[in-house]
């Protein structure tokens, strides 16, 4: 007997952050401008942007996909607005500007930020409205040109014949969205000090989903057909295309078709496509081709709500479309139905099988204590003034993404007191902030294994309790492997005052200062082999690594048990433009059946976990940190670093987070290396 599903619309979260508290002058608070030098009026924003689909798998719920709402630009525009509400283009600012007019985002998880920006103090009970574009960008407006003309601003990819629809989600750009600040639920924003806005973003782009709803029909290709080449910045009424002009689209290059039905149930992200109104012989159409009982058909799915009704529905942008071929039973001929499920973007129809411990695994993630860790590094940091000026806004590995003075020794940071226990560092969005202890870092990776301390594993191996992925002899010039067999980890949280470990409460298990648990690591199957070194052309492995995702059970029995898996990854297409991903998933206390063995399958990570990311930004040597340029960094795309609070035994030696293409821990390293710098946050 079949059973009845209910529908139940999941609205994707977005959490609201409380926007920063802006600073208020000492004396005159009514006629100050209230910023650092009275010259500025600080005006706070809370930003969210739509979230990924959750994708269902089976009974359980993946988590949002990040390239459909992280922001990589941002823009904003604003516009002083006179008494009829007409606006006139007044300034501009951005991620990518300086001075006053510089945009630094905090991203706060689920497609949040926070942000600040300084108006000029003669803004003071100015009336404005901020428009933002993310992830695009057009002239800047003239000044004193009227708001009007932005509905005429256009997208700046535009589709060309031949090109595949997820060029409108690049992984380097991301997804094009815009939006209107409010202030109090209104979209006009009386300037004074301290003023909070909010802002929610919306895709300029709608997606395209197939599902596969006939169980012997087997997909062949899909086609989009007459998509719009361009799309407009912000919406129009009505819907309209920005050109008359169409395309035929390739298949979307990010859908792995498969060649079962079973692969083709539910095929995620198949296009993206500019708004644009349809009617009768003129409008978008996805064209399928398939088989069914060995008979090979086609239909073409105009964007209509059903193959049996005649009414054509509007492209809209951040609309999901689900085309559903067939009714859930098997056709005896190659005739195929069809219809078309219409829903927001942020909403997902799922059957009433959802995951019910959903909630508390973000509960029990919530509570682990790796949460301190900053999102990105830091990216502009003045340590005499203990501020941090920016954070990075995207993984960045590149030259002119990454400068030098992102980069610092160890000696640097302690002459200026940052190691101090009590060092708190201001960011730009009024929180507090401190370098991670090796402790700290140690929640993220295992200890770099000493000597005396390796296991002796199959004879002539040395075995490291730490991720350890690369196992080409020709580049893996070390015997080492990863242990799989259980071990006792305990790491100390807390420095002393000579910035060692503070060892004094050695059996305060899962305290402030001592967390002791069992630990396991195992090694996954081969994900990417990636060459770098080619000093010998004559062996073709010299300068392969093999990469391989590492899985964990860490601290076993404590509040901080939980699955672990470390991977190197590529930022975007090239594969010497690298950055460690850290997936962490709480495990119940109390838990004993969770093995190894379930966690090193990549079925257990489709959801309910947090994940870190590091870039591997390269390392300035000692002998070039007195004189960091682009030209002589190493390790630049490859090879990963931030510093610890913490010194090694002897104190000669600093511990750091290390990662590369042959593993990833915490290491100990001349004090005199210019690493980057990742912080965490101070509980207030």
């Amino acid at each position: 007997m079949s059973k009845t599903m209910k529908r139940i619309c999941l609205q994707a979260f977005i959490g609201m952050i409380t926007a920063w508290t802006a600073v208020s002058c000492s004396s005159e608070p009514a006629a100050c401008g209230c910023g650092d030098d009275g010259s500025t009026i600080p005006v706070s924003f809370t930003m969210n942007t739509p979230a990924g689909e959750a994708v269902p798998y089976g009974t359980t719920r993946a988590t949002h996909d990040e390239a459909e709402w992280t922001i990589h630009r941002l823009t904003l525009y604003v516009y002083s607005v006179d008494d009829a509400g007409r606006g006139t283009f007044l300034r501009r600012y951005a991620t990518d500007a300086s001075g006053d007019q510089a945009i630094s985002i905090v991203s706060n998880g689920a497609g949040t930020y926070n942000f600040t920006l300084k108006a000029p103090v003669s803004d003071l009970k100015a009336r404005q409205r901020f428009v933002f574009v993310a992830n695009d960008a057009f002239d800047e407006p003239s000044p004193g040109e009227s708001q009007d003309e932005l509905e005429n601003k256009l997208a700046g990819i535009t589709l060309e014949e031949g090109h595949s629809a997820d060029k409108l989600a690049a992984k380097g750009t991301g997804i094009a969205m815009s939006g209107i600040a409010r202030s109090n639920s209104n979209d006009i924003v009386t300037i004074t000090p301290g003023v909070k806005c909010e802002v929610s973003l919306r895709r300029i782009v709608a997606r395209v989903d197939v599902q596969n709803n006939t169980p012997n029909l087997v997909i062949g290709s899909i086609e989009l057909l007459n998509a719009a080449p361009r799309g407009y910045l912000f919406p129009h009424d009505p819907v309209a295309a920005a050109s008359e002009s169409y395309i035929t689209e390739a298949m979307n290059a990010e859908v792995a078709l498969g060649t079962t039905y079973d692969e083709q149930k539910d095929l995620k992200k198949v296009f993206y496509l500019y708004e644009r109104h349809n009617e009768d012989g003129n409008g978008a159409e996805i064209k399928i081709t398939y088989t069914v009982n060995s008979s090979k058909g086609e239909v073409v799915v105009p964007f209509r709500k059903t193959s049996d009704t005649k009414e054509f529905v509007d492209v809209e942008r951040n609309t999901l479309y689900t085309v559903v071929l067939g009714n859930g039973d098997p056709v005896t001929t190659n005739e195929v139905k069809f219809s078309l499920r219409i829903e927001d973007w942020n909403v997902v129809d799922m059957d009433e099988a959802v995951d019910p411990d959903e909630d508390e695994q973000m509960k029990r993630n919530k509570a682990l204590k790796v949460n301190m860790f900053t999102p990105f590094n830091a990216k502009n940091v003045d340590p005499g003034a203990k501020k941090i000026n920016a954070f990075f806004d995207k993984l960045a590995v590149s030259a002119d993404d990454c400068p030098p003075d992102s980069y610092f020794t160890y000696t640097q940071l302690k002459d200026a007191g940052m190691m101090a226990a009590d060092a708190v560092f201001t960011g730009p969005d009024g929180g507090k902030y401190r370098l991670p202890t090796e402790g700290e870092l140690n929640l993220l990776l295992p200890m770099w294994t000493e000597e005396a301390d390796r296991a002796t594993v199959h004879k002539e191996k040395d075995g490291l309790y730490h991720p350890y992925w690369n196992d080409n002899l020709s580049t893996n010039t070390f015997p080492y492997v990863t242990v799989e067999t259980p071990f006792t980890e305990t790491i100390y949280l807390k420095n002393g005052e000579d910035n060692l470990p503070d060892k004094t409460h050695p059996d305060d298990t899962d305290s402030e200062y001592t967390l002791k648990g069992q630990s396991q690591l195992k090694v996954g199957a081969l994900s990417e082999t990636v060459h770098y070194y080619t000093e010998k052309p004559d062996d073709p492995q010299k300068g392969n690594y093999n990469i391989r995702p590492v899985y964990g059970l860490r601290f076993k029995g404590t509040s901080q048990y939980a699955a672990y898996r470390w991977e190197s990854c590529r930022i975007a297409d090239n594969p010497l433009e690298r950055y460690l991903s850290i997936k962490i998933k709480a495990l119940k206390q109390d838990d004993t059946q969770t093995t190894i063995d379930q966690v090193a399958q990549e079925a257990f990570w489709k959801d309910g976990f947090i994940e870190f990311k590091f870039p591997a930004s390269g390392f300035y040597s000692p002998e070039n940190a007195d004189n960091p340029t682009p030209e002589n960094i190493t390790g630049r795309g490859v090879r990963g670093y931030c510093w610890s609070s913490s010194l090694w035994t002897g104190g000669s030696l600093a511990r750091s987070l290390h990662f590369g293409l042959h593993n990833a821990d915490v290491g100990r390293y001349v004090p005199g290396h210019r690493f980057p710098l990742r912080f965490v946050k101070v509980s207030e």
